[in-house]
């Protein structure tokens, strides 16, 4: 991999290493990806063919207020079904050195995501460097919850009725893989149904009477779990069977990352999938953050939350994120009354503005009024003097692209705040004038 060269095409050595390894994955029905470069919504993409399911693949697609998302994102590749709207997924590469400081705020914007009704899938560098079948370096929470007995008579006779085994059964696949056997046969139904019945095995049917460790498991929610993850778990019947893996009888970590499940008590016996709660947690306090075993727990945590999307009522959450209160104000459904309101006030500067300064407005987007596109500075004469691409006249502030950087200095002259717009960056100042900041 040293030797491998950064196509100008991609980001980071690892978007390339996406790109290259999905063609060499290799099921056990033989069956391969094609993947061919082709222009996309006008942007170098590439068309995906897996069977008869064919794929868009767009890189670095901006996805925010405009689509549903009440937290914006920027995924590594999103793919999407060309013949109808059954699949919008969103793949981010996560290289365990950068995103493992920063996963708080991952896993906002892929709850954020996955609650507008997007996939997420998230892979690591070892997700690309396994084959199907092989194992890889991370923790894998659904297999260390499963029981030896128990709940297999019942798993086995779900199974029988959806025909979910050949989907569950290579679970332990890495991401790479699993993202390859979903798109070749995309039934969001029978996955859904898949991750009920693989989880089902981490329940303990001893534990359903008994008070003490139910006790245990409620006392970890109020401990850990940020507020709407608790008001989840509490709103759920009181009849309601729970698990937290690892086994809390076993495990003398109080903060230690791990999987919290939930069934009330009529979703067994009417065999309902969605009437499960998941919530991954994540310790990703600094002192874990250093200790050897946590690139495990992270790559076990990304693959986890790539399952537990297809269940109804998924959760992803760090301690970080916790403390922050970054979950607060995240929505199980995205209002449609705040869609709307974006479509009238907003729309139009989406169209209008340059795809350049995108990245800039949406993040702006309910903390300040739409600017004014196009924007023409004009001295005291009426003559034109200066150029931005958007605008607040009232704050006497603008964005100006590169090629308007010649005006930058008339607007200063003129009273003005200005700003070359340069990436994604959004100066504090600009962010304070804007109430942003507030």
């Amino acid at each position: 991999l040293e030797d491998v060269k950064i196509d100008s095409f991609f980001e980071s050595e690892l978007e390339q290493r996406f790109v290259e390894s999905l063609p060499l994955v290799r099921l056990d029905n033989g069956m391969t990806p094609r993947l061919n470069r082709r222009l996309v919504g006008g942007k170098q993409g590439y068309i995906l063919t897996i069977r008869e399911q064919s794929y868009s693949l767009k890189t670095q697609e901006i996805i925010h207020f405009a689509h549903g998302v009440e937290v914006s994102s920027k995924p590594d590749f999103l793919i999407e079904s060309i013949k109808d709207e059954e699949v919008k997924l969103a793949v981010f590469m996560d290289g365990y050195q950068y995103h493992r400081d920063i996963t708080h705020e991952d896993s906002l914007k892929r709850m954020a995501l996955v609650r507008a009704g997007y996939l997420v899938w998230s892979l690591s560098w070892s997700d690309l460097q396994t084959k199907p079948g092989e194992k890889y370096d991370l923790i894998d929470f659904i297999s260390a919850g499963s029981m030896e007995n128990g709940m297999h008579a019942f798993q086995s006779q779900l199974d029988k009725v959806w025909g979910s085994l050949p989907v569950r059964r290579n679970f332990h696949d890495s991401s790479l893989v699993l993202l390859v056997r979903f798109l070749g046969n995309p039934k969001f139904d029978l996955w859904r149904k898949a991750v009920f019945v693989e989880l089902c095995g981490c329940f303990n049917p001893d534990s359903f009477k008994d008070e003490e460790f139910r006790a245990k498991v409620e006392a970890k929610v109020k401990k850990v779990l940020p507020k709407p993850a608790q008001q989840a778990f509490f709103n759920l019947p009181e009849k309601r069977f729970v698990a937290w893996v690892p086994d809390l009888n076993h495990n003398k970590q109080s903060h230690s990352s791990g999987l919290l499940l939930a069934l009330p008590e009529e979703s067994i016996s009417e065999s309902d999938p969605d009437g499960m709660l998941a919530v991954a947690f994540l310790d990703d306090s600094e002192h874990k953050r250093t200790q050897s075993n946590y690139k495990k727990i992270w790559n076990g945590m990304i693959k986890l939350f790539n399952l537990l999307q297809f269940l109804n009522n998924p959760w992803w959450v760090t301690r970080q994120g916790t403390n922050e209160e970054l979950y607060s104000d995240l929505e199980q459904h995205f209002a449609e009354e705040k869609f709307a309101e974006y479509q009238d006030k907003w729309g139009e500067v989406f169209e209008l503005a340059s795809p350049e300064i995108h990245s800039i407005l949406h993040r702006l987007v309910g903390v300040c009024d739409p600017p004014e596109v196009g924007f023409e500075l004009n001295d005291h004469s009426g003559r034109v003097v200066g150029e931005a691409e958007v605008a607040w006249p009232d704050l006497t502030t603008g964005l100006l692209l590169g090629n308007q950087e010649v005006y930058q200095k008339i607007f200063s002259d003129y009273g003005w705040n200005s700003y070359i717009v340069q990436g994604d960056d959004l100066p504090e100042s600009l962010y304070r004038i804007l109430g942003a900041g507030e």
